[in-house]
């Protein structure tokens, strides 16, 4: 944040700050396609950041292989 003096103060968003932050879209959205900017206000003043959402893509599992199988014991035979 610059101030008209020209002073700058770094403000984070915090549990004691979040009261004077507001975010449009709301941080309960989520975030889709299409959305290519999110509004800050802090203190009376805001900010536009332009951002990029991309489709999730899907990552597929490994499938897991067996090297070897060795058996330690043999069974108990009953």
């Amino acid at each position: 944040m610059k101030y008209n003096k020209g002073e700058d103060k770094e403000v984070a968003y915090s549990d004691a700050t979040k009261a004077d932050f507001a975010f449009n879209p709301s941080l309960d959205t989520a975030l889709t396609e299409g959305v290519s900017k999110v509004d800050v206000t802090y203190a009376g003043k805001t900010v536009e950041i332009g951002i990029e959402v991309k489709a999730d893509t899907p990552v597929e599992p490994e499938t897991p292989t067996v090297d070897k199988v060795e058996i330690k014991a043999n069974p108990v035979q009953i």
